[in-house]
């Protein structure tokens, strides 16, 4: 049977590891960043008022957009591609 201080004392020794830290890491990076997201966009809004902000947000939609349509599959074909150019050179 499985004893919740061996549970607890597991989870310790894996978030102290190096995997644990860096996922900790990247975990609270994304959670600050999300919050000065919002907070970014509370004061564009307050600053650049209706108008202003109308037009930010339609740059915004445009270059995510075009980055969503040039990235939708180069990066794995061209990573595919590299994979295979550099094999090839290992078999010769």
């Amino acid at each position: 049977m499985v004893n919740a201080k061996d549970i607890v004392n597991e989870f310790k020794k894996d978030l102290l590891s190096r995997t644990g830290k860096q996922t900790s890491t990247l975990y609270l990076s994304q959670i600050i960043a999300l919050f000065l997201s919002v907070f970014t966009g509370i004061i564009n809004t307050r600053v650049l008022g209706p108008e202003g902000y109308g037009i930010l947000a339609f740059f915004l939609a445009i270059t995510s957009f075009t980055v969503l349509f040039f990235r939708f599959g180069f990066f794995s074909a061209s990573g595919l591609l590299i994979a295979q150019a550099k094999e090839s050179k290992v078999l010769r």
